[in-house]
């Protein structure tokens, strides 16, 4: 089962908005199906959405858009 930190669980619950609850989702399956314990603390990210394989590959961008969606990384 996956561990979850207060923060993740903040994200997960939508305290940080749609967006950060969406994408919390998205990797708390992730880390399921994968059978992580826990996610890894980073310092930095580089996201990349400049793949196009078809009309979800902006779907996916979109969603987040209209979301509200904003880019963060938090150092703990």
């Amino acid at each position: 089962m996956l561990e979850l930190t207060p923060l993740d669980r903040e994200l997960l619950d939508g305290t940080f908005g749609a967006a950060a609850a969406h994408a919390m989702s998205l990797l708390r399956r992730y880390g399921e199906v994968v059978g992580a314990d826990r996610f890894v603390t980073i310092g930095s990210a580089h996201i990349d959405g400049c793949l196009y394989h078809g009309p979800s590959s902006t779907d996916f961008v979109r969603r987040f858009v209209d979301l509200g969606g904003r880019v963060v990384c938090r150092r703990h």
